[in-house]
């Protein structure tokens, strides 16, 4: 019904001839924001003027059209950036209300913004949510390096999946462990939300037997007799950690290493602690027995888990003292065989197995190995992207547009500062009505003719007048002000002269009267005159006279003081 309604309306009214103006060029507030936040978004402008070009019958080539569209722009803005109304005195300094609204408010836009890309990979970020792990691996490689620079690992052990993983705080009340470890006094740590810490436990024993081949196995013997081993630099224990989370995508295993010396060249040999547990190695290995080497100063368990792909360990002597761990080698049976009729005892590898365990300094027990995890909080929406990257794409594409917003173009002066640009305003739209007229000669006749106007300053200056004509009239403004300034003060101060006279008229008639009803009190005491020998009373008629000269001086004083004043 209201499509009939509709085409019945356009059948009877008809169309209009014209083209009513478009939003872009309606000199409002709402309309003159909505034009400029148009214009700045890329290719949005381009793409409407080549489709207004291609369904739209008109005399113009694509680059006539997108010209005029250019120039169109340009002399519209200008008109509306135009105050021809302007009646601000000359010379004003601007107000400091003025003066905070604005310059505080961009100085705070300005700050925002080279602020707010760092904030959204902060902490601060209100998009962060937990990430925490859901699984873990550990190995542990025996490494041999060589004044080369050629390394030579051995693995050891291996954990393809963690024990457990758990919350530190079990509830918000427990925080048993934490205190225990201390974080609650190291800087590094403190500062984290009970829900970020997780730990994390591994099992004891490797989780495959040392399926080392024979041959390998007495490769390593020898290596690990270090008296023999030439070019040897170092001697250390890698552990391999790796975890997974659920976010970044891209991102989602991260891993570290840790290296525990053990031995080096500048240790003795054959005395020192590194050579010995080296020594103990080797003989449990040759002779199929169980050993167990203790390494002080192991690892640190506290590890920072970033939101990208980093893991740092969290170090802080005072408070957070390095794991002691403990490698043992244990299984290992010997098995007889009969070689040339004679039974010989022959070391078998076959069940043998690392144990790999750790401890705080001040435990007794050593149990298996456990890191504690400080989780960053992470952002779905910031979690693709580097931060130097992202903030650096930022601020090169915001600061474009602040400059374009708050630079200024002196070569464009001619075009931008127009004072009264009503009359090229006119022109243009006269080149659309000749377009929607099918007026396709009047349309290129305007068009040459704007064209002409903007490549001479001097016709531009004739047809928008000049800017002086503003300041005189500004400036005649002023003193007209001025002057009925002038004639409003001194009206308001005749004002206040009259009605000081009338003040003291009023103050005449008060004496009048005071003084009329002193002699009509006298008349009626004493009659014509003081009875004979009457002293009192003629003493009092005097003090009656009396009162009335001071009440005449009173009068006196008063009318001369408004001439004084």
């Amino acid at each position: 019904m209201i499509y009939l309604y509709i085409s019945c309306a356009q059948i009877r009214l008809g169309y209009h001839d014209i083209k009513r103006k478009s939003l872009f060029k309606r000199n409002t507030g709402v309309t003159n924001l909505i034009t400029k936040v148009f214009n700045a978004i890329p290719f949005l402008p381009q793409i409407r003027n080549v489709i207004d070009w291609t369904f739209t019958s008109t005399c113009f080539d694509l680059f006539q059209w997108i010209k005029f569209e250019s120039i169109y722009d340009s002399i519209f803005d200008a008109y509306t950036d135009s105050n021809p109304e302007d009646d601000d005195p000359i010379g004003e300094r601007v107000a400091r209300k003025k003066k905070i609204g604005m310059g505080g408010l961009l100085s705070f836009i300005l700050i925002f913004l080279l602020i707010i890309p760092l904030v959204l990979f902060s902490s601060l970020n209100p998009t962060n949510k937990l990430n925490n792990l859901n699984a873990g691996k550990l190995n542990v490689d025996l490494t041999f390096i060589y004044e080369s620079g050629v390394e030579l690992n051995y693995n050891l052990f291996e954990n393809t999946r963690a024990k457990t993983i758990s919350d530190m705080f079990k509830n918000s009340n427990d925080d048993t462990d934490w205190k225990r470890y201390k974080y609650d006094q190291s800087v590094q740590t403190r500062n984290f939300n009970h829900e970020q810490i997780q730990i994390i436990k591994f099992s004891e024993t490797s989780d495959r037997n040392w399926d080392l081949a024979e041959p390998h196995i007495n490769d390593l013997i020898d290596l690990l007799n270090i008296t023999k081993n030439e070019g040897l630099d170092s001697i250390i224990l890698k552990i391999h950690t790796e975890f997974e989370r659920s976010l970044p995508a891209e991102t989602q295993t991260v891993s570290h290493d840790f290296e525990v010396p053990i031995f080096d060249t500048s240790m003795n040999v054959t005395s020192s602690e590194g050579a010995i547990k080296i020594l103990d190695l080797k003989t449990a290995l040759e002779n199929c027995s169980n050993v167990e080497i203790e390494l002080k100063e192991g690892y640190s368990s506290p590890l920072r888990i970033t939101a990208g792909e980093e893991i740092t360990e969290i170090e802080d002597e005072k408070y957070i003292p390095k794991k002691t761990i403990q490698l043992g080698f244990k299984g290992c049976e010997k098995e007889q065989k009969i070689i040339d009729n004679e039974t010989v005892l022959i070391n078998t590898y076959l069940k043998s197995y690392f144990t790999f365990k750790s401890k705080d300094p001040e435990e007794a027990l050593f149990t298996g190995v456990e890191f504690h995890a400080f989780n960053d909080k992470i952002s779905e929406t910031t979690s693709g992207y580097s931060v130097l990257t992202f903030y650096l794409t930022f601020i090169l594409v915001a600061g474009s547009y602040v400059a374009d917003f708050l630079a200024s173009e002196p070569e464009k002066i001619m075009f931008t500062d127009l004072p009264h640009p009503e009359k090229l305003v006119n022109l243009c739209e006269g080149i659309q009505i000749a377009r929607y007229s099918y007026d396709f000669k009047g349309e290129e006749t305007f068009y040459t003719i704007l064209i002409e106007f903007m490549r001479s300053p001097e016709y531009l200056k004739m047809l928008t007048r000049s800017s002086m004509e503003n300041l005189k009239k500004r400036e005649q403004n002023t003193s007209q002000e001025n002057e009925e300034n002038e004639e409003e003060k001194e009206e308001d101060k005749g004002k206040d002269n009259d009605d000081e006279d009338d003040l003291l008229y009023k103050d005449e008639e008060e004496i009048n009267r005071r003084i009329s009803a002193e002699i009509e009190r006298r008349k009626k005491r004493f009659g014509n005159g003081p009875p004979g020998g009457m002293n009192k009373k003629r003493g009092e008629d005097n003090k009656n006279g009396n009162n009335i000269d001071n009440i005449k001086e009173e009068k006196i004083e008063k009318q001369e003081k408004p001439q004084d004043k």
